[in-house]
């Protein structure tokens, strides 16, 4: 009945919008989603200036599997509208699906910016934040490097024999954020960013014949490494007098 209302009244009246419209989502509804196209291209024809039309036609496009389309509506709804967090979410949603996950997360990030200001974009927050986390994940494990050490053969730490405490300074390189960073298990504290992320720590040795580090970042991917401590002698050489 309402698609005999709206074909009526289209007759009737051939720019009549609101019963293109409706005929529309009774299309998409039905999954006839090459029919709900054209009559949404319809009312753009009639109203060029309508941005709400092509995020409709841009959603539809999307629904359809038709990416590209779906993103050149959403391009025209951002240029008439650069504040509009859902059309920055569909294109992100679209980049996605054609693996341009560099443009994707360009407008997830947008998304963050607008949330400061806006309340729609505040609601999208934390699934750009979700979508942003699974197109960065990475299987990697982080790298850790000991700096002004002496170390031997790579996992042996030459120390002084009455040391009972060590500094270790060191990077701990990944492309994620780190989740902890232990030595001996215990939490030790670093700073920077994605790909380096320093650290200098005291750690007591008295008793222990060996150090153990472990870097885990937001992935789960985790490396540790062990090394034996080496003391060398101390005492000071005794020299006797033989007649």
């Amino acid at each position: 009945q309402a698609m005999n209302n709206c074909n009526t009244v289209i007759n009737l009246d051939s720019k009549n919008s609101d019963a293109y419209l409706i005929r529309s989502e009774i299309y998409k509804k039905n999954l006839d989603y090459v029919s709900a196209i054209n009559d949404i291209s319809k009312i753009i024809l009639i109203e060029p200036e309508n941005f709400r039309m092509y995020y409709i036609r841009g959603t539809y496009y999307q629904e359809f599997n038709q990416h590209g389309n779906a993103i050149n509506d959403f391009n025209k709804v951002i240029s008439m509208n650069d504040k509009d967090p859902d059309a920055y979410f569909k294109r992100a949603k679209s980049y996605e699906e054609i693996m341009n996950y560099e443009a994707a997360t360009k407008d997830y990030k947008t998304i963050t910016t607008l949330s400061e200001f806006d309340m729609k974009a505040r609601k999208l927050l934390q699934e750009a934040k979700d979508r942003l986390f699974e197109i960065n994940r990475e299987s990697d494990k982080p790298i850790i490097v000991l700096e002004d050490m002496i170390i031997i053969d790579e996992s042996i730490i030459q120390v002084g024999g009455d040391k009972d405490e060590i500094v270790l300074k060191g990077v701990i390189e990944d492309q994620s954020d780190l989740e902890f960073l232990k030595i001996n298990e215990k939490d030790v504290h670093f700073e920077g960013d994605k790909s380096n992320f320093e650290f200098l720590a005291n750690v007591e040795i008295t008793d222990l014949d060996q150090i153990i580090i472990s870097a885990r970042d937001v992935y789960e991917n985790q490396e540790t490494s062990v090394y034996t401590i080496k003391r060398t002698e101390t005492n000071t050489p005794i020299i006797r007098i033989i007649a």
